[in-house]
């Protein structure tokens, strides 16, 4: 509607939502400050968690036997023993800055408060004496990433007091490829010295593709892509998608590798899929009312997977049960907070077994409400 997309109305949309996340923010920092932590037992003394972007887990063969091996360096890890593959896990949202808030948030639908009452897991973690890292290439504070800087980015990541509430470290220079953001990597003696959790946040697959690597990494060309669902532009896209993916396996490697002398377990997730000519023309994300199985499937189902390093598999063989025992079970990103406490050991008034994949238990009935409107396993139950 012209009238209500005119900049004047705009303009005093923008300063309205300014007001009201200014002052939903600033009861966020109060919750903040009075959370409390019962104990922590820092079980997983160094802890992991990589933050990928727009991954769609059908062109990977960790999850789809008939894609192009994009994935070497994950499907290695996997047959090693050290790499175990979720399943079964799908994000809230189809958009980064709503899933974000999600999923550094102790909030879900249905637990009974807003979500300005409920603590993020980066706060509790550094409450219970962890150190709490982040390095991130989209949300990088004064120095932001101008493209990638949205309502999420430029408040619980960077709004100052909620920064110092939840960090003990982030970077400041956002870099063109992945593989250069390991340079603000903390020396592994340090990550040794004191109990950490690390957050890893990368451009991972988000648009333009093309951009994501180096021209080493175009392996794949459009004359080697076979796909009926659209031209030669097209196919071209769904390559540089896939190349895409292969340097973020390298990314995740070389991470993965610098670390596994240690006792170290990591969580790899991604923010939400995308959609990759897999099943019509058409590519990226779309966000009509329509809701279809394959859009659930390609734009909101998300890998996920826990990388145990050797000796963290000899010290922790009940958590190595625990791990294996979730990876088939229904899993949506807005839990995770709950499987990074029982990592840690972390017991707090916000902590819910029924809500831990690890716990046995987890509540696998719990509804994934996606798009804060459809209940995902009742949709994709007429798929079948």
């Amino acid at each position: 509607m012209p009238l209500r997309n005119s900049p004047f109305i705009r303009f005093m949309y923008g300063h309205a939502l300014n007001i009201v996340s200014n002052k939903e923010l600033g009861h966020l920092v109060q919750t903040l400050e009075r959370t409390e932590v019962d104990s922590c037992s820092f079980r997983s003394p160094v802890i992991l968690f990589l933050l990928g972007e727009s991954y769609n887990k059908y062109h990977s063969p960790l999850y789809n036997p008939d894609a192009r091996q994009t994935t070497p360096n994950l499907c290695a890890l996997q047959r090693k023993g050290n790499l175990v593959v979720y399943d079964n896990a799908v994000a809230p949202y189809n958009v980064t800055n709503k899933t974000l808030r999600f999923i550094f948030s102790t909030y879900y639908p249905g637990c009974g408060r807003e979500w300005t009452d409920c603590p993020l897991f980066t706060s509790v973690f550094r409450k219970a004496g962890y150190r709490v890292w982040f390095i991130t290439n989209q949300f990088v504070g004064e120095y932001n990433n101008k493209q990638h800087h949205d309502h999420v980015g430029g408040t619980i990541f960077n709004r100052s007091d909620l920064r110092e509430l939840q960090f003990t470290h982030v970077n400041k220079d956002a870099t063109q490829y992945d593989m250069d953001l390991l340079d603000d990597f903390p020396p592994i003696d340090t990550l040794a010295a004191h109990p950490t959790v690390l957050i890893f946040h990368m451009m991972g697959q988000h648009e333009d593709y093309r951009e994501r690597y180096p021209s080493d990494y175009e392996h794949f060309t459009a004359d080697s892509i076979q796909n009926d669902f659209t031209d030669k532009n097209g196919r071209q896209i769904v390559a540089e998608y896939d190349n895409a993916t292969l340097y973020n396996d390298a990314v995740v490697g070389k991470l993965l590798d610098m670390c596994s002398g240690l006792d170290v377990v990591a969580v790899y997730l991604s923010d939400h899929g995308e959609e990759i000519y897999d099943w019509r023309n058409s590519c990226y994300r779309t966000n009509s009312d329509l809701m279809t199985p394959e859009i659930a499937r390609y734009q909101y189902e998300v890998p996920m997977m826990f990388y145990m390093s050797d000796s963290y598999k000899k010290n922790h063989p009940e958590m190595v049960e625990s791990i294996e025992a979730g990876k088939h079970k229904p899993f949506i990103s807005s839990l995770l907070p709950f499987a990074l406490f029982h990592l840690a050991g972390i017991a707090h008034a916000d902590y819910e077994s029924c809500r831990d994949i690890l716990s046995p238990d987890y509540d696998e009935n719990y509804p994934r409400i996606i798009r804060d409107d459809v209940y995902y396993d009742e949709l994709m139950s007429t798929a079948r």
